[in-house]
């Protein structure tokens, strides 16, 4: 409800205490945010939002060679593995500022090509008890997972999320035989026959942008080392700069994102950092160029849609 009312821009919104005791006190000031009073009283725990979509990439290396891809992940040449003492650390510091995720995916790459992906898991629940849990793959790898993965995708009540290409739809049966025989939860989108074209290098308006990309792209809240990002392009563009011939500094990578290990921030300040364009979203392109799915060896073009 707080979240509804920041968003519309209500400002008058009081505190009423029960049986009128004690005179009314403005939950939001000038501004449209919490103010200090609210801030520092025991109300104010409850009042912590919800995030509905957070996603951590748990490798950036993939089993498909997706020309286009959106992770980029057809340009890495190793496997990479997320620090699960990292992972650890963000979501101790993410749970004391929000109250709940709404989803929360593991993705990658292919994040089946985690092999501590049954301890990941087990974290996000930990830390967050009733979020839903949802793994991100292209479901190749289904029929081989290991038993401890299956046993925690059980016991902590995640699911899978597979999306739908070719390769994918070649083993379909096989996939689904095995989910169903394990009895565990599963997505399966429609064939993705498509991928699109999603930068510019036109140094475009970054509010039209934003404003067109906000409920795809935008709702893609990306954790990575420490920090949350708006989109989860912004840390993979900077780790590929030198392969699309852009410069991204360091300071303003951090600036395009909200810093978790700082305790004066808190859950609120992240989700009004949601809801505005950031200085990297004018590498986005502001509109749409589809192209059929297909592999095959990377090209810079590939992404760029000027």
């Amino acid at each position: 409800a707080a979240s509804y009312l920041l968003e519309r821009g209500y400002k008058q919104v009081y505190l009423m205490w029960p049986k009128g005791f004690m005179p009314r006190v403005p939950v939001l000031n000038e501004e449209g945010e919490f103010g200090s009073f609210i801030k520092y009283h025991d109300l104010y725990e409850d009042l912590r939002p919800t995030i509905p979509h957070v996603e951590v990439s748990v490798t950036n290396y993939c089993n498909l060679n997706c020309k286009r891809c959106g992770n980029f992940s057809n340009l890495e040449t190793k496997m990479d593995y997320l620090n699960l003492n990292t992972l650890e650390r963000d979501l101790k510091q993410l749970v004391k500022k929000v109250k709940d995720i709404g989803v929360f995916s593991l993705l990658g790459g292919e994040p089946l090509l985690y092999p501590q992906l049954d301890r990941a898991i087990a974290l996000v629940r930990q830390y967050f008890s009733k979020t839903a849990i949802q793994i991100v793959t292209n479901g190749l790898l289904i029929p081989e997972l290991s038993s401890d993965t299956v046993e925690a995708v059980k016991k902590y009540q995640a699911y899978f999320y597979i999306s739908h290409y070719a390769p994918t739809r070649a083993r379909l049966y096989q996939i689904v035989d095995f989910l169903e025989k394990e009895q565990i939860r599963y997505r399966i989108t429609p064939p993705k026959t498509e991928f699109r074209k999603m930068l510019s290098f036109k140094d475009d308006d970054v509010t039209k942008a934003f404003e067109y990309n906000a409920s795809d792209q935008c709702t893609c809240h990306v954790i990575d080392n420490g920090r949350i990002y708006l989109c989860g392009n912004f840390p993979r563009l900077y780790a590929m700069q030198d392969y699309f011939g852009i410069h991204i500094e360091e300071s303003e990578l951090r600036e395009n994102a909200v810093d978790l290990l700082d305790d004066n921030i808190d859950g609120w300040d992240i989700m009004k950092y949601f809801r505005h364009p950031a200085s990297l979203c004018r590498f986005c392109s502001p509109e749409d160029l589809w192209l059929p799915w297909e592999t095959g060896r990377p090209q810079r073009e590939d992404w760029i849609a000027d």
